[in-house]
Order: C-alpha cells, then structure tokens, then sequence
C-alpha cells in the first residue's frame, strides 16, 4: 500500500509511505471555564496560552504527550518558520478541535460535531531527562548543509536527509509524538510536501524517526486572521489529518474504488466511511459531490476534500485508532509526568479465548463491563489481519477465523463506545 495526502487548496502532495506489512461548549470545554465561541479567534494571544495551560482531558479519555520540534533558520520566535509558542498551542487547540468534536468551526460543515474519539493531546512537560519542559523544542538549522534550499528531504539513499535533521532533536518515539517543523519538505520522489503522519507500521517509524513532519505555515489555527499567523489554512485542519494516519488511519478512498466485498480488510479498513475513488475535481466548496453509488465523505479528516470541510471522524475510525494505539502505542498513553491527564488506565485485561487452538470460528465472551461490539486481530508481527464487528447482543458472540493463516494472534475486544474490555492470544491451527 501507499500513502499520498493532497490538501485540494493547495494543491499539495503528501509522502507516498510503503507500508512493512460536548452538546455544549462548555461540556466539552469545561476545563476552560468560560471559553470563548471560536478558540481562534480570541481577542489576544495570551489566551489562547491560558487556554492550552488549562486543558484537561476527560475522564475515559486517552492522553498522548506531544513535543514540537521547531527546525529554523535562523530568524527570531514568531518569524518565518520559526513559529511562536502560541502558533504552536493553537494547533494543539485545533487538534484536540477535532478529536474530541468540540462544537466548534463547523458553520459550514457538512456534518458538524462529529464523533469524540477521546484521545487528548497535550505538549508534554516533562523532557526525558526528567525537567520540565515546554514540549517546544527550537533549533537553528541554518547552518545544517542544503537545509536552507531543500528543508526536510526524503529521497532515498544518500540525497535523503530527514534523518540527520530530525536527530538534532528528537525524542523517544516510545514515549512522545514528536513533531517536526520546517519550511519544506520533499518527498521520495522530490516533490514538495505540505506535511506527512508516520506510523507504527512505516518503515520510517521502525527505523526510530516516526512522528509527523509538518511545514509552518499549515501549523496552527487563526480564523479571522487576527492573530497574525501566517499560516495557508484558517481551521487549522492538516495536523489532524497527520495524526490519523499517525494513529493507523488510511485515507477514506483507499484503493480508489466504488467496491468492497469486505469492509474490514479492504480499502480504509473501516466499515462507516464511504468507499469512493477520489475522482471529483478539486473543490473547496464542501460541496457533496456523488460518487460511485453514495457520495464523496467531503466531512472526513482523512479526505482530501478542501480543508475547510473535513471535521469528521466516524465511530469505525475511532475504533481503529483505539485498537492500534492499545497494540502499538502502550507505552506512550498516559503518562503521569503532568499534572494535566486523563485518568483512564488502558492496558486491557487478559482473557481466556474458546476454543484455543481455534480452526474455523472463535467464541468471543462479553464481561462484567460490557457485550464486545468490535474486535481486532493482529499477528506476533503486529500486521493488522480483521477488524470485525460482532453481530447482535446474545454472548458469546463468535467470529469466523478459518480465512486466517495458521499461527500465534492477538485479539483486542472493544464495547460500543470502543472502550477497551480485554486482550486474548489464540493459535489458529
């Protein structure tokens, strides 16, 4: 598979990756007391400061540490590349925007408020050293050879760059979502790039450099303008985007086609988003243009509809992203190094699957805490084999297994809100 990401408006061409295998706002903005209607759009820049310092993630929500790595050259904070602290916490506002369906930006979307995936993000404050931190890292890159003219540089072999330029700060992937800024990007193939999300199952992730690299001026949110961030997009939708994929989301066109005989191992993987080709022109209109039997899901974040529309994540896609963060990202969710964190403990239980070894069909248990709506298959490697939603409300359920390899596997099992209710290993014989 491959992975190319287009921001329409722009006309921007992300990284082709090879894969190795609130009804209110102050519901879900109560943390910060009387907030304002658009987050962007404050009348000064400290608030948005005291918005960020005062942000908590609810309870059952899943908290990740971020830490930004500002690569520059050479100018003073708040110029060029060299992006400001608030530029910075804006973004972190419009991604937790997204995240958790704050009802907020969407006057024009399609299908505002959409689901709450609850995962929180926070700039870490904690460094690995064990001091304090402000979760943004700056660095003077000017001097670093061809930096100046090329940025961050993909390319294979020695023309490649991103990784003696992400060692002058980087931090353990185990344990932050590291963010690299720059002022370009150039992809595998040389074209320029407006942002990648790399994850736990890229090559660039397994060789120590996952994360997502970003270019400035799609950092941060300004809706009106009045804060004076240069920046292409005023909703700050990109870094979200990014963070899909970095959480093991595909685009919603995955393979390009109107047709799956098998919604959860085909295509995006997930069964409520639309199968479609991508093939309407490019539009920045959030118009809902038809495509295949259905429409184009111009509201979905991981679109390539104009950047002012997509705001959606869907409950398949919050499952998704839930079961790989349990497989690949244990470590990394909820830490206690802050003060600020979700106080939700998501390293499931262990649980005894029947029949084990299994050959043609799996019985999967409810538990004192729930009925299993939705389980994930994952093999020793850590390949995704079937996302599946288990039928009706009598348990256990079951699951077919017979179109599986013979081996050792991990199943993750999930109730209707996609909380965590166990991890089981079986071998299919």
């Amino acid at each position: 598979m491959e992975w190319k990401c287009t921001a329409r408006k722009f006309n921007i061409v992300f990284f082709r990756l090879a894969y190795l295998f609130i009804p209110g706002m102050l519901s879900g903005l109560r943390a910060y007391g009387q907030a304002p209607e658009n987050l962007c759009a404050v009348t000064g820049i400290t608030q948005i400061s005291s918005a960020v310092a005062g942000i908590t993630a609810e309870t059952g929500t899943d908290t990740f540490d971020v830490v930004f790595h500002v690569l520059h050259l050479g100018q003073s904070v708040g110029t060029g590349s060299n992006i400001s602290d608030e530029q910075v916490k804006s973004a972190m506002l419009s991604l937790n925007r997204d995240y958790n369906a704050w009802p907020i930006h969407d006057s024009i979307a399609i299908a505002p408020n959409g689901t709450n995936s609850e995962f929180f993000f926070r700039l870490a404050c904690t460094a690995p050293d064990g001091s304090v931190t402000s979760g943004i890292n700056r660095i003077d890159a000017s001097s670093f050879p061809g930096y100046a003219a090329e940025g961050f540089n993909f390319k294979t072999g020695t023309d490649g760059n991103f990784r003696q330029l992400a060692d002058l700060s980087h931090w353990p992937q185990d344990r932050y979502i590291n963010i690299w800024i720059t002022h370009r990007l150039e992809t595998f193939t040389g074209t320029t790039s407006g942002g990648g999300g790399f994850n736990a199952q890229t090559a660039v992730f397994q060789q120590g450099y996952g994360g997502i690299y970003m270019v400035f001026r799609h950092v941060g949110c300004d809706v009106d303008g009045t804060l004076g961030f240069d920046i292409f997009n005023k909703y700050g939708r990109l870094i979200s985007h990014e963070t899909g994929h970095f959480l093991g989301l595909l685009h919603t066109f995955q393979g390009e086609t109107c047709f799956e005989t098998d919604c959860s191992t085909q295509g995006d993987r997930v069964c409520d988003t639309e199968p479609h080709p991508n093939s309407v022109p490019n539009d920045l209109s959030c118009n809902v243009f038809a495509e295949c039997s259905t429409r184009e899901p111009v509201e979905n974040i991981m679109n390539y509809s104009g950047l002012d529309c997509g705001n959606i994540i869907t409950p398949g896609q919050k499952a998704r992203m839930k079961g790989f963060s349990y497989q690949y990202y244990q470590n990394m969710i909820n830490q206690s190094g802050c003060a600020v964190s979700s106080t939700r403990q998501i390293q499931p239980a262990e649980k005894t699957l029947f029949p084990n070894p299994a050959t043609s069909t799996l019985n999967v248990p409810a538990t004192p805490d729930g009925i299993v709506h939705t389980v994930m298959i994952y093999d020793i490697s850590g390949r995704e084999y079937l996302s599946h939603s288990v039928s009706g409300t009598v348990q256990p359920g079951q699951i077919r297994v017979d179109g599986l390899p013979a081996g050792l596997y991990i199943l993750l099992a999930f109730d209707r809100e996609s909380k965590p209710l166990y991890r089981s290993r079986f071998v299919r014989q």
